[in-house]
């Protein structure tokens, strides 16, 4: 079996959710796939990291070279070849069709011309979640395909780090530990404002000993959460995009993360701050539920004064953020690119071979030859859930554009 798998995401993307998708797919992919041959289309050799728009302009293209018995596009269907003869599609997200106002305006028709057909052709779909699937189902309804959720996983960079470590590499970047960080990009979606609103109504004692800190590329959407940030939690820090080898040691200084995001496809920040043993939290999206499980504390993202106490509790409280940080590293061990790479190839082999040849395969403990099955589970509460979820964020995204439009008036 010849699987022909487009990673130039984790290159050009480097540092992305999708970026850390594809690199450490193809990484595992590499390890366990022998006999069979699993080959990656790569970006050009010095190609730097793209933009956001850059990126999808590219991608958008198929890559020239084969096809493979099976090949693999791992970034929502867009650039899928039309030559492809059997084809796997990994589904992320649907934002730019669950909240359209979260996306520029040049993805969104990306978007909507590409991935419904790569969705229609795909002969078998991966979704990165529950959440994704129920979108999956609510959107586009019966598929050609079985659709089936695989996790993903934080890197092998995020890990728990010594005070020593981390205060040493912190002061490459001018920072002292103990923090409140927020890393994860500027969208609407975000939610971003919710945290600078809770933040402000903190006693003035903890905001001098537990900066507020916005970490991450200073593009589209920062420049309105920095004026916000300057009016409501003058100390704020900006300090734009952070050295990949550097991220562990910034999650580890964090006396907490907090992630209030409206809606996520999956939510790799939280789980990489847990893996890093960062106290977490974060809302109650359905993915970030699915995700952190018992390894954080959620609140709704529209609750400023919950999102205030839990902030309060958790800086004030040791007890509470040792207990939170064993809970958080346990539940970060439970994903793993190892796993996520044997079910992987469990749906390869389904694809090429028939669900008949998987389903004697999946017993084989560490063979990789088995798929999930695509049923309902724990974290599966039916399409009707999210089709509320995805109509409750929406209502969420236009909340917080009039409040903190507000707060900027």
């Amino acid at each position: 079996m010849r699987i022909i798998i487009d990673a130039r995401a984790a290159q050009l993307y480097a540092g992305t959710g999708l970026g850390t998708y594809v690199g450490g797919l193809t990484r595992q992919l590499g390890a366990i796939a022998a006999p069979d041959s699993v080959e990656t289309v790569q970006a050009p050799g010095g190609s730097r990291r793209l933009s956001h728009l850059q990126f999808w302009s590219k991608v958008a293209a198929p890559p020239g070279g084969p096809r493979g018995d099976l090949y693999h596009c791992p970034h929502n269907g867009l650039g899928l070849p039309p030559d492809a003869h059997r084809c796997i599609v990994t589904i992320h997200d649907l934002i730019p069709l669950t909240h359209p106002e979260a996306t520029s305006s040049y993805y969104r028709r990306l978007f909507s011309a590409q991935v419904p057909a790569a969705v229609a052709r795909a002969d078998f779909i991966i979704a990165v979640s529950h959440q994704t699937r129920q979108d999956i189902s609510r959107l586009f309804g019966k598929t050609r395909g079985p659709v089936v959720v695989i996790h993903e996983a934080a890197d092998r960079i995020f890990r728990p780090l010594t005070p020593a470590t981390i205060r040493r590499q912190l002061r490459a970047l001018g920072l002292s530990p103990g923090y409140v960080l927020y890393l994860g990009g500027f969208s609407p979606r975000k939610n971003v404002g919710t945290l600078i609103h809770a933040y402000a109504g903190l006693p003035t004692s903890l905001r001098v000993r537990h900066p507020l800190l916005i970490a991450g590329a200073l593009e589209r959407g920062w420049t309105d959460l920095y004026a916000l940030a300057r009016r409501l939690a003058p100390g704020t820090l900006f300090p734009g995009a952070i050295p990949t080898p550097l991220l562990s040691a910034l999650y580890g200084g964090a006396a907490v993360f907090a992630y209030p995001s409206l809606y996520e496809g999956f939510g790799l920040p939280p789980l990489e701050a847990m893996a890093c043993g960062t106290p977490v939290l974060c809302s109650d999206a359905d993915a970030l539920t699915e995700v952190t499980g018992d390894g954080a504390l959620r609140f709704p993202p529209l609750e400023v004064d919950t999102l205030r106490h839990q902030l309060r509790r958790v800086l004030e409280d040791p007890v509470l953020q040792r207990e939170l940080s064993s809970r958080g590293t346990a539940r970060a061990a439970g994903f793993s690119w190892r796993r996520a790479a044997q079910e992987t190839l469990g749906a390869y082999r389904h694809c090429v071979y028939g669900p008949e040849y998987t389903a004697g395969k999946g017993s084989e403990a560490g063979a990789g030859g088995g798929v999930p099955q695509p049923t309902g589970g724990v974290h599966d509460p039916g399409a009707g859930a999210g089709l509320l979820g995805a109509c409750a964020g929406q209502r969420r995204l236009d909340q917080v554009r009039l409040r903190d439009r507000g707060a900027l008036r």
